[in-house]
């Protein structure tokens, strides 16, 4: 039960509703069927479905949105549609049907000369790290800064700031290689926020990592959401999910068949 003047949600996929029990947030104008009325909405899924070229339907009309600020985890077991998700916000695919509108841009109709400036704004951290490994970590943040046009003045006050901010501030003159997972990941989370972007996805963050460290990782994304940042975790790792007990977005077959406030993982839903 939600604790006295708190709320929760529940998704029913019978009618693909998500029903509000308990008080409405604070200054909240009023609940919908898809969150609060009023509220700045950053992502918003409208009848989404994509399909692969192999004839595998990935996401099924999908209703969804993430408001300004909000901290969000997507879960479900491998194959579920979650990184498929995330590659329609940062228009790494485009949907097949139904339209995906960032920062209230339809990602879909932009025309791919416009792509790069969309993910100037999104952050995004990847399960396999992804760093040059001929590059220490600061020349790493360096690089994604200069391809994202910043000046130069900027840049290395921006790389020593987010890398602080991370805990590499004494590490980042190291190379990957010199590294824990843990610390390679806190540099991926590093150069994915030095270009301050207002939303910030990450696919499996914690897969590769041990479970002390994959709650050290989550919660440095918590502090960034305390920033202001949108945040939207992949995962299906259950103790990540129940320990922070944020939003919960569960996909199964490619539908939403869950969406609580404050949530934990729920695994049965997958039964």
């Amino acid at each position: 039960m939600p604790r006295a003047g708190a709320s929760s949600a529940q998704y029913d996929a019978s009618d693909g509703r998500t029903r509000f029990t308990g008080a409405a947030p604070a200054g909240a104008l009023g609940w919908t069927g898809r969150g609060i009325v009023g509220a700045q909405t950053v992502i918003d899924f409208e009848h989404v479905s994509f399909t692969y070229d192999n004839d595998i339907e990935a996401l099924h009309e999908v209703d969804a949105h993430l408001d300004k600020g909000e901290f969000a985890f997507i879960v479900g077991p491998t194959g579920e549609g979650k990184s498929t998700f995330l590659k329609l916000i940062y228009r790494e695919v485009v949907p097949t049907s139904g339209r995906v509108i960032v920062a209230g841009t339809d990602v879909g109709r932009l025309p791919r000369g416009r792509v790069p400036h969309l993910r100037r704004r999104i952050g995004v951290v990847f399960q396999d790290f992804r760093l040059l490994s001929d590059k220490t970590i600061s020349e790493n943040i360096l690089f994604a800064l200069e391809a994202m046009g910043v000046p130069r003045r900027d840049m290395r006050r921006r790389t020593a700031e987010v890398l602080r901010q991370v805990g590499l501030g004494f590490r980042m003159d190291a190379f990957p290689s010199e590294l824990s997972a843990g610390e390679q990941q806190r540099a991926c989370i590093a150069r994915a926020i030095a270009n301050y972007p207002p939303i910030l996805l990450a696919d499996e963050p914690t897969g590769n990592l041990d479970p002390e460290t994959s709650l050290e990782i989550v919660t440095l994304f918590r502090d960034i959401n305390i920033r202001g940042t949108t945040v939207l975790i992949a995962t299906h790792d259950k103790q990540v999910v129940d320990t922070m007990n944020r939003r919960v977005i569960s996909l199964h077959r490619g539908r939403i068949v869950r969406d609580v406030a404050q949530g934990q993982y729920y695994a049965a839903a997958y039964d």
